[in-house]
């Protein structure tokens, strides 16, 4: 099957999602998607700066309220310096859709 490619912005970050959906008469309703990773270095605190691609990808995810939240994180790098928990959490303040884990 042909697949059209898209041009990659300058920052590295493409606009395909992966996208996988479970249905069936037995099955709730559940779609997983993978979004674009933000790498630790990116400052996200710049308000100065346009927000990169991967972020506006997976912030337009975070505003649904019936998102589940997965956030991975190195445990190789300072968790302060890993911007996603900050934007989870802008997202989710209650912390309710909000499930982490911990990567070696």
């Amino acid at each position: 099957m042909f697949v059209p490619t898209l041009p990659v912005p300058n920052d590295g970050f493409g606009q395909d999602v992966l996208r996988v959906e479970v249905s069936g008469p037995d099955q709730p309703d559940l779609t997983l998607i993978d979004v674009p990773r933000l790498y630790f270095t990116e400052d996200i605190t710049d308000e100065n700066r346009e927000p990169s691609l991967g972020r506006r990808w997976i912030e337009k995810y975070l505003l649904h309220a019936r998102s589940i939240i997965l956030t991975v994180v190195s445990a190789k790098i300072d968790f302060c310096a890993q911007k996603i928990t900050g934007i989870a959490d802008k997202y989710d303040r209650a912390r309710t859709r909000i499930l982490g884990t911990v990567n070696l």
